[in-house]
């Protein structure tokens, strides 16, 4: 059984990709056809999602980090 850690914002810079490339792996393990890291630059959110929590209002609205 593996060892579960906390994600951190401190994280060791040369340990990230590492990190990154098991969690690759382990998608492709779990049935993903396919897995690829991509830089968070790349990921372009919609003005109009945060409406799908706000109509309507989800009960957690405002409360966590996903908001």
């Amino acid at each position: 059984m593996s060892k579960i850690e906390r994600i951190a914002v401190d994280r060791q810079a040369a340990r990230l990709p590492k990190d990154l490339e098991k969690y690759c792996q382990k998608a492709l393990e779990l049935g993903a056809t396919q897995a690829k890291i991509i830089p968070v630059q790349e990921i372009v959110v919609d003005d109009r999602v945060p409406l799908k929590c706000q109509i309507p209002r989800c009960f957690g609205y405002g409360a966590g980090a996903h908001c």
